[in-house]
């Protein structure tokens, strides 16, 4: 009889033929987190660094974009949707009370700044969604962009929502996912774009807001397994494996 790693509890057949772990989430969290302190440690190795225990660890999720020129077609679909947005509505139909308020973060630049690091080591999980969404733009965002440029129109805002599309962007993403990341400035995205962040992204806020060091280990997993990880070092990422590895 073979019993739990962490629990000695016996284990099942179907948990033998798993591993060396029970189903019990206290022992598969225990077990996680024992890999990655572990993977942190190789790393830390690997790429000589010292201290691989001051850098505290955050999972995201795993992403393997592929640039693809942007076509005229997809330039004409977002054309005719942001079109399409204004055409059927008008600043009169909406009341003051129900436009979108002006993207406002407590967050300050500094750890903006962190979590961009951390975003640019995922490579932008989550910004696929809006593909399937238009950048999740909609009449509001557009009004809300206008009232803050009170000399355009929205028709205005219209051709420079299309000037800011990249020349490529993630295969099967949004538009205005970029190699760099969201080629829109902050000020005209949608607020989701602005406010959401995965667990992940949580958990480094966390770290970072207890960290004066800038440091963290960001762990890139997928079906329960790491891909790849980077160190988050003040204003260098360090990626392991290394890139051209």
């Amino acid at each position: 009889m073979t019993n739990c790693l962490y629990c000695n509890t016996p284990l099942s057949r179907h948990e033998q033929f798993a591993g060396t772990i029970c189903s019990n989430w206290r022992c598969r969290e225990k077990h996680l987190e024992n890999q990655l302190v572990s993977y942190r440690t190789e790393a830390a190795e690997a790429l000589d660094f010292g201290q691989s225990e001051t850098f505290p660890i955050a999972v995201v999720p795993h992403w393997e974009p592929k640039l693809v020129p942007l076509t005229h077609e997809d330039y004409r679909m977002l054309a005719e949707f942001l079109n399409g947005l204004i055409s059927s509505e008008t600043t009169e139909t909406i009341p003051n009370e129900f436009m979108e308020a002006p993207p406002q973060s407590d967050t300050p630049p500094a750890m903006l700044s962190r979590l961009g690091q951390v975003c640019a080591i995922c490579r932008g999980f989550c910004c696929f969604h809006g593909a399937a969404h238009n950048a999740f733009l909609d009449h509001k965002t557009l009004l809300r962009f206008v009232t803050e440029k009170p000399e355009l129109e929205l028709y205005d805002a219209v051709e420079i929502y299309l000037d800011y599309l990249p020349s490529q962007h993630y295969f099967n993403a949004c538009l205005y996912q970029g190699e760099q990341g969201c080629t829109l400035p902050r000020e005209m995205r949608a607020n989701i774009c602005n406010d959401y962040q995965c667990g992940g992204l949580r958990t480094a806020r966390e770290r970072f807001a207890t960290n004066s060091d800038n440091r963290a280990f960001v762990v890139v997993r997928h079906d329960h397994k790491i891909q790849r990880a980077a160190f988050i070092n003040g204003s260098s990422i360090i990626h392991y494996p290394p890139k051209d590895s």
